[in-house]
């Protein structure tokens, strides 16, 4: 246990020493940037791109939002990929992952 421990410090220590990439939204103070300059945006929220993206005969949904928030001039879009236990779960059980949902 405490091998893995030490695991977690040492890659932890390692991420913060990585080289920001330009092209990533930073922070500078209260103010989100990138490349120097103030990032403004509009976006959306749409939690449910995890669980469609999983079904093939669904997938084209994503693209097709994508598709339409940018005719519309949205630039973000804010979703999450997590789900414990039960159908289309990334962690199936505690320490036990499904890689088919990783790839999706």
């Amino acid at each position: 246990m405490a091998l893995l421990g030490v695991l977690i410090s040492t890659i932890a220590c390692e991420a913060r020493l990585l080289p920001v990439t330009p092209e990533f939204v930073q922070t500078k103070d209260t103010e989100l940037v990138h490349n120097g300059a103030p990032f403004l945006f509009n976006g959306f929220n749409s939690y449910w791109m995890m669980n469609v993206a999983a079904d093939p005969n669904q997938r084209y949904k994503v693209s097709n939002v994508f598709r339409g928030a940018s005719a519309i001039g949205l630039t973000v879009c804010r979703t999450r990929a997590f789900s414990d236990g039960g159908n289309q779960s990334l962690q199936i059980s505690p320490g036990l992952y499904n890689e088919a949902m990783f790839l999706v």
